[in-house]
C-alpha cells in the first residue's frame, strides 16, 4: 500500500510539472480553464432558459385557474349565505399549499389573503401585469411575471381574473410560484437538472480535453523536436537539422533552426581548426626554443664554472643575461605544457600516494623563496593525506599554487596548504595572506599570461601560465578549481581530488 501511494505521488508530481513547466503543458491546462468556465456558463444559461420553460409552462397550464376559481366562488356563495371569500381560499389553499391566493382591489392593494399567516411584506402588488394577462398570453409574450407580496422584490408568475361586484370586485391573483418552488419543476426536477449539467459537464470536459491533448501533442510535435535539437547543441553536439515544412510557422523556425545550427557547426569547425593551429605553433615555436636557451643556459654555467674574473659591468650584464635565459626558459616550459594539456596530448596517470611527502619536498623546494619574500609556509594536512590522482600533475599544481602565493605576499605574510577529507575528496586549499585580488579581476585569473597588476609587486616576475595549468590539471582530474579572494586580506585557492585507501600493511 505504500509503495502504491508513493507510486501515485510521484506520477502526481510528475504530472504537475509537466503541466507547469512544458508548452504542451500550459495549452492544455489554459484549455481544460476555458472549457470549464464554458461548460459552467452553459450550464448557468440552460438553468435560466428551463427556469423560464418551467415559468411559462406553468403559467400557461394555470391560466385559466384564477378565472374558474372565481366561477366556483360565485356558485359557492350563491348556495351558502354566510359565504366568506376569504375561508373559500384559506380551503384552496390547505388542497393545494404551493399556492398563494389574494384578494385585490382596483388598484392592486391587498384585501384578502392566505399568506396573511406567514406575513406580508407588500401591501399591494402592480396592476398592469394583471391587466396584460387578462388580455391573454401572446406567443412570445410569456411567461408574465407579476410581484409576490410575501417575498418582494422577487417575481412570480400568476394567474389572475376579475371578482364580480359581489365577491367585492377587483381582482383574484394566484402566485404560482412561492420562493425556490416552481409550477414545472421541483425538487425532483432540480436535482436532475444538477445531475445532468455536471455529469455533461464532467463528460464534455474530459472528452475535450483528452482531444485538445492529442491535437496540441500533435501541433507541438515540430517544438519538441527543435528543443532536442537545442539541448543537443547546448552539450556541444552541434550536427543538428530538423524537418522543414514550408507551409507552417514552425516549419519556418526549423528552417532558421537550420542554418543557424549549420552556421555555428562551421564557426566550432573554423574556431577548432584556428585553436588546433594555435597550439600547434606555440608547441612548435617553444620546442624550437628550448635549444638557443638550452644552448645560453650552458654556456652561462660554463663561465660561472671557469670562476673567471670580469669587470663588475660585464659581471652585472652577464647576471641579467642569466635572469633573462632563466626566465625564458620557464616560459618556454609553460608554453609547451599548456599546449600539450590543452591539446590533451598529456592525460593523468592516476595512482595512490600521500600528499604528505609531496608537501614536505615543496618546503623544501621553496624554503629560499620564502625566506627571500619573509613569509612563514605552514601545512594543516590529517596524517597520511590519500589521495587517487596524477603524482607529477598534482605536484605541479601545487608548486605552481604556492610561487603565485609567494609572489603576491608581503613581508611578514603567512602562506598555508590545507588538506582535509570530505566525503569522498580530499578538500585541498591554498592561502596566502597578501595582497588580495579584486571582486572584478577574479574572473580573469585563470586565463592565459593574464596577471594582477600591484604598484607592490611589479619587480616580480612570473610567466602568467601557472594558474591556467593548474586550472587544466585539476579539469583533467574531473575536478574543479575555485577561487577567493579579499583585497588587502588574502587569497585562497581551493581544488578537490579523489580520496585513496591507505595500503593495508
Amino acid at each position: 500500500m505504500a509503495v502504491m501511494r508513493h507510486t501515485m505521488r510521484a506520477l502526481l508530481q510528475r504530472l504537475l510539472r509537466f503541466v507547469s513547466g512544458t508548452v504542451f503543458g500550459k495549452l492544455i491546462r489554459v484549455f481544460a480553464v476555458v472549457l470549464t468556465l464554458a461548460a459552467a456558463t452553459q450550464y448557468l444559461v440552460a438553468c435560466y432558459f428551463w427556469m423560464r420553460y418551467a415559468a411559462e409552462t406553468g403559467q400557461r397550464s394555470y391560466q385559466d385557474l384564477a378565472a374558474n376559481l372565481v366561477v366556483a366562488l360565485r356558485a359557492e356563495q350563491a348556495a351558502d349565505p354566510d359565504f366568506d371569500l376569504l375561508h373559500a381560499m384559506a380551503r384552496w389553499s390547505v388542497v393545494n399549499p404551493t399556492l398563494d391566493f389574494y384578494a385585490l382591489n382596483n388598484d392592486g392593494s391587498i384585501r384578502e389573503s392566505t399568506a396573511a399567516e406567514r406575513g406580508r411584506a407588500l401591501n399591494a402588488v402592480p396592476v398592469q401585469p394583471i391587466e396584460e394577462s387578462l388580455r391573454g398570453l401572446a406567443p412570445g409574450r410569456a411567461p408574465l411575471y407579476g410581484i409576490d407580496p410575501s417575498l418582494p422584490p422577487s417575481r412570480t408568475v400568476f394567474s389572475a381574473a376579475r371578482l364580480p361586484d359581489t365577491l367585492g370586485g377587483g381582482y383574484l391573483y394566484v402566485v404560482l410560484q412561492k420562493g425556490p418552488h416552481l409550477i414545472g419543476w421541483g425538487p425532483v426536477g432540480q436535482r436532475h437538472l444538477l445531475l445532468g449539467s455536471v455529469a455533461a459537464m464532467i463528460l464534455i470536459v474530459g472528452a475535450s480535453v483528452a482531444l485538445g491533448a492529442l491535437f496540441f501533442r500533435i501541433v507541438t510535435r515540430d517544438l519538441r523536436v527543435l528543443a532536442e535539437a537545442a539541448r543537443k547543441i547546448e552539450q556541444g553536439d552541434f550536427q543538428q537539422c530538423v524537418p522543414e515544412n514550408p507551409n507552417d510557422e514552425f516549419g519556418q523556425v526549423g528552417r532558421a533552426f537550420n542554418l543557424m545550427s549549420a552556421k555555428i557547426a562551421a564557426q566550432i569547425a573554423k574556431l577548432k581548426d584556428v585553436d588546433e593551429r594555435r597550439r600547434s605553433f606555440v608547441a612548435n615555436v617553444a620546442h624550437d626554443l628550448r635549444t638557443p636557451l638550452t644552448a645560453l643556459r650552458g654556456l652561462h654555467e660554463v663561465i660561472a664554472e671557469k670562476n673567471v674574473v670580469l669587470p663588475p659591468d660585464i659581471e652585472r650584464l652577464l647576471g641579467a643575461a642569466r635572469e633573462n635565459v632563466q626566465f625564458q626558459t620557464r616560459l618556454v616550459d609553460d608554453l609547451f605544457e599548456l599546449s600539450k594539456l590543452e591539446a590533451k596530448h598529456r592525460a593523468p596517470k592516476p595512482e595512490m600516494f600521500s600528499l604528505a611527502p609531496v608537501l614536505e619536498f615543496l618546503e623544501l623546494t621553496f624554503e629560499p623563496k620564502f625566506q627571500a619574500a619573509e613569509v612563514l609556509f605552514q601545512v594543516e594536512a590529517a596524517p597520511n593525506p590519500i589521495v587517487y590522482a596524477d603524482r607529477v600533475m598534482i605536484e605541479q599544481v601545487l608548486a605552481n599554487l604556492i610561487d603565485n602565493a609567494v609572489q603576491y605576499s608581503r613581508a611578514g605574510g603567512r602562506i598555508t596548504v590545507r588538506a582535509a577529507r570530505e566525503a569522498q575528496l580530499m578538500r585541498i586549499e591554498v592561502e596566502d595572506t597578501g595582497v588580495g585580488i579584486a571582486a572584478d579581476k577574479l574572473p580573469f585569473v585563470f586565463d592565459r599570461f593574464y596577471r594582477v597588476e600591484s604598484p607592490e609587486l611589479r619587480r616580480k616576475k612570473g610567466t602568467g601560465l601557472g594558474l591556467a595549468i593548474a586550472k587544466l590539471i585539476i579539469e583533467a582530474h574531473g575536478q574543479r578549481i575555485e577561487v577567493e579572494s579579499t583585497p588587502g586580506k588574502g587569497t585562497t585557492f581551493r581544488f578537490g581530488l579523489e580520496c585513496g585507501v591507505e595500503p593495508a600493511l
